[in-house]
């Protein structure tokens, strides 16, 4: 009866490794992100952007628009981390093609948002990853704003610098 689990566990040694990876959480990442890792989508993500300077607080919220240019569509996902390397939120939404996706980390009065934060976060200093599975991920462009969270009409809002991955 063991005989078939043993020739497979001989046979195919890579899958069972991907198994074992794909539950633990990235070296990054801290212990309250373990259930935002387990949540996340199995597959290979890609990295397309990053950016520095993500907030969150009563008043402020951290908005991510992505907008799928290409032809079918596009699985994105937004990471948060705070200031100190610690997970606080991962996003995921399926953007059409020629559609455009807000990820956020709390309500906005400005936007309205496909996917946000639940709990909501604390983020201080933080830093936010756009990633895409690799498939109809090539023509995605993002941006990213700090943003007055309570005004309708905004006081303020900051653009966060992305960096093309």
């Amino acid at each position: 009866m063991r005989l078939p689990h043993l020739l497979f566990l001989l046979l195919f040694p890579a899958a069972i490794a991907a198994d074992d990876t794909s539950a633990q959480p990235s070296e990054h990442q801290g212990e309250g992100s373990q259930a935002a890792a387990a949540s996340r989508p199995l597959g290979i993500l890609t990295s397309l952007y990053r950016a520095s300077g993500a907030v969150n607080r009563l008043n402020a919220g951290t908005a991510v628009h992505c907008t799928n240019l290409g032809g079918i569509a596009a699985s994105l996902s937004v990471e948060f981390v705070d200031f100190d390397g610690t997970e606080v939120c991962f996003l995921s939404f399926s953007v059409p093609a020629n559609g455009t996706a807000t990820f956020t980390t709390r309500a906005v009065a400005l936007y309205f948002s496909d996917d946000t934060c639940d709990p909501v976060p604390s983020l201080e200093q933080g830093s936010l990853t756009v990633f895409a599975a690799p498939e109809g991920s090539t023509n995605v462009v993002c941006t990213a704003q700090v943003v007055d969270a309570v005004n309708a009409v905004p006081t303020f809002i900051t653009t966060l610098e992305m960096v093309r991955r």
